[in-house]
């Protein structure tokens, strides 16, 4: 039968296009008809360009505010649904019509947005195919699933667990969809040659996503000056960061490749930052992976779900970084083990499923026994072969990874616990003990094999890994299938020669048609009820105009300062100063060489006018650096709210131009920057700074590499005057060796 599938992504990045492209090419080898569409495209006003953009901002320059909102709606996920239907209202009828104009016999995601999008218009039946919801994410995030959806994939078993919890849908762990190129045999030692390894050399694939987010100098600097491994950065697009690191001597500064696959066999392990479909292609070829300052928000949970499963690890510190990347670049049972349990995640082919949903329809979709049967490659006609395998099977392929990787814990610090592949939530593991649910062992997965198969034993046990059901259900279905076997001598066959009772036994207590709980008369809220929950729905939608909208505004220059476009060979340089280094002669004479500006708050100005005049004198730029902190007559730190705060740090600039005896146009915010900064800021003609860089005096490594037309702000106010003195001493040398030369803050525009 000829399937037409519509599959649904979303251009944020490299991962969710990525598995969308290879679907879709699964399914066209198979005859069947499939077309991609960008969900960014649907909604009206090119508004899916707008989040694109400020996305792509806001991780580069504001993850503390991505990783805020993404943090918040697991604390309040009251806030998902108005978001599901806020954003239905947006994209709902282009889905719609992209899913009758196509003919669509099932509809796959592949995006979080798309997928609560298609679950709310499947509740309100504008959708009356299947919809499926592939989670490319090893972290399931509240708006990842939605109890529309009809059944949910995913890469690993934890995953599977939790959207089955969040969702009450079946969801299937099929391990990630990852590219067929990266099957083929690769030529390592030829790769190799050409990136000019020697046979000793100890490869270390470096990569930040499609769009360059985290500290990738910082990371190669820290494996390159070990002089132990050979740092290979995939660049990308950004010719700057190629640049950069190409100044550091030891490593390997790469551009756009397509040939992945082909590093990726030369390499001898992998630094990530994301958990992203970089890191899902390098477990499929079995390459170690290293995940090491996670991006904010789904880097961070998916870097500490990926280890919590065993399949990689997290590096907190660069001591750590190097213990653990020591450990898997050279054989040994730990790096073996690793690389197992990242290979038993791919133990079905997605594609599979969006067939079988075509087949049996919405409805059918709950049946595990059809679910187990897919995972096996058996037929809908071969059901009666396989009743009972999708009961829970404890499938454990890193049971020794857990004592191996204890051994090296002593030098690498505490790591989060190895959770055995195939096992659920603590409360899954509580209810098979309540309810004495037992595992198929495998000999009897083995027994219902069709004959005539070749598969072995352990291949067939591979079936537990997909079907995640909940044990209390399994429970109660079984118990509902003696009761009916008691009541009926066994059962009868229906006209149609299904096993009405066996199939009506495989899904949850107390659901209706398809496995969905059945609808009561809802309950009508109140008008004030009502009220409330559209106010907190518009919560994250103003907060997100604070931090997305200021992102693109700052993007584009608004309010804040710029290089000039005549610049050249220039970095801007700020340095904040506490009350000791503003009374410091050696330090104000550093920052007069360097051509640097002093960012000095109003209160500590105020206790050293005589000091602001002196380095004026020996002609430094004086900028502000806000108001300072307001405290009372006991010395504690008074709140104030954010349009307060940013009026009276703006403010702060006159007292600093009356003391300095000078313009003082630029303000240095000590936090981080929001709107209010921006009106504030627009109102006193002033220009706000974010920098491309701040340099902490107090880290191992605070200068990195230097760019041409950067900013960089020096936080002196955090460190003593000696680590200030060595870092601005360092600074001068690092100038001048990139061939650069200082620029005050007042010279950006």
């Amino acid at each position: 039968m000829q399937t037409r599938v519509l599959v649904v992504s979303a251009s944020m990045g490299a991962g969710h296009d990525g598995a969308a492209r290879e679907l879709v090419r699964r399914l066209k080898a198979e005859g069947h008809e499939a077309e991609m569409r960008d969900f960014l495209t649907s909604p009206p006003l090119r508004i899916g360009v707008l989040l694109k953009s400020s996305y792509e901002f806001q991780m580069k320059y504001m993850a503390w505010s991505y990783d805020l909102t993404y943090r918040l709606l697991y604390r309040a996920p009251a806030l998902c649904p108005p978001i599901g239907r806020f954003m239905t209202r947006l994209t709902g009828t282009h889905l719609v019509e992209w899913a009758a104009d196509f003919g669509a016999d099932v509809v796959v995601s592949t995006y979080p947005l798309t997928s609560v999008v298609l679950g709310e218009l499947r509740k309100a039946g504008r959708i009356d195919v299947p919809t499926i919801n592939f989670i490319t994410d090893f972290g399931v995030h509240p708006l990842w699933t939605h109890p529309g959806i009809d059944l949910n994939l995913a890469v690993h078993p934890h995953p599977a667990a939790k959207a089955e919890a969040k969702s009450g849908r079946p969801s299937i762990a099929t391990g990630p969809m990852v590219s067929s190129r990266f099957a083929a045999l690769q030529d390592r030692a030829a790769t190799r040659a050409s990136l000019g390894l020697a046979a000793r050399d100890r490869a270390v694939l470096i990569v930040s996503g499609s769009w360059g987010v985290g500290d990738v100098s910082r990371t190669f600097r820290i494996i390159a000056d070990s002089k132990r491994f050979v740092p290979v950065a995939v660049c990308g697009q950004d010719q700057r960061l190629r640049e950069r690191l190409s100044r550091i001597a030891g490593g390997r500064a790469l551009g756009w490749r397509d040939d992945m696959p082909a590093l990726m066999a030369a390499a001898d392990a992998l630094v990530e930052n994301a958990g992203g479909l970089t890191a899902m292609e390098a477990l499929s070829v079995g390459l170690p992976i290293i995940s090491f300052r996670p991006i904010a928000g789904h880097g961070k949970e998916n870097t500490a779900e990926m280890q919590d499963a065993g399949v990689s690890r997290v590096a907190r510190n660069a001591h750590q970084l190097l213990a653990l990347l020591d450990d898997v670049t050279a054989p040994s049972p730990a790096r073996q083990a690793m690389v197992a349990a990242g290979k038993a995640m791919f133990v079905a082919d997605p594609a599979r499923y969006v067939q079988h949903a075509a087949v049996v329809g919405a409805a059918r979709l709950a049946d595990r026994d059809l679910l187990a049967a897919v995972a096996a490659g058996y037929g809908e006609a071969d059901i009666e072969h396989v009743s009972g395998v999708a009961d829970r099977v404890d499938f454990d392929p890193a049971e020794e990874l857990r004592a191996l990787l204890a051994e090296t814990s002593d030098d690498t610090g505490d790591l989060a616990p190895i959770v055995p592949i195939g096992s659920g939530r603590a409360a899954s593991r509580t209810a098979d003990r309540t309810t004495g649910a037992e595992a198929v062992e495998p000999a009897e997965v083995a027994a219902l094999a069709p004959t005539g198969t070749d598969a072995e034993p352990a291949d067939v046990v591979a079936i537990g890994i997909n079907a995640v059901t909940t044990p209390d259900a399994n429970a109660n279905a079984n118990a509902n299938a003696n009761a009916n076997a008691d009541a009926d001598g066994g059962g009868g066959d229906d006209a149609d020669g299904n096993d009405s009772d066996k199939v009506e036994a495989l899904r949850p207590t107390g659901t209706g048609d398809g496995g969905r709980p059945p609808r009561g008369r809802p309950r009508r809220p109140s008008v004030a009820v009502a009220r409330v929950a559209a106010l907190v729905a518009v919560v994250p939608l103003v907060w997100a105009a604070l931090t997305s909208g200021v992102g693109v505004a700052t993007a584009y220059g608004a309010g804040v300062a710029h290089p000039r476009s005549n610049s050249g060979n220039v970095a801007y340089v700020g340095v904040r100063l506490s009350e000791s280094q503003l009374n410091n002669p050696v330090i104000g004479q550093e920052l007069a060489d360097l051509n640097a500006s002093a960012v000095v708050d109003e209160q500590t100005a105020a206790k050293d006018p005589v000091d602001i005049q002196r380095l004026v004198g020996l002609g430094v730029d004086v900028e502000n650096g806000g108001a300072g902190p307001r405290v009372n007559s006991q010395g504690h730190r008074i709140a104030q709210v954010p349009w307060t705060r940013a009026n009276g740090d703006v403010a702060a600039s006159q007292e600093l131009a009356r003391i300095a005896g000078q313009p003082v146009k630029v303000f240095v915010p000590g936090r981080r920057l929001n709107a209010f900064d921006l009106m504030a800021c627009y109102g006193a003609h002033n220009k706000s700074v974010v920098p491309d860089r701040i340099l902490e005096p107090a880290d191992e490594d605070p200068l990195g590499p230097l760019t041409a037309r950067h900013t960089y702000l020096v936080n002196g106010a955090k460190s003593t005057d000696q680590q200030l003195q060595d870092l601005l001493s360092q600074l001068s040398h690092g100038l001048k060796a990139a061939n650069l030369a200082g620029a005050p803050l007042a010279d950006l525009v």
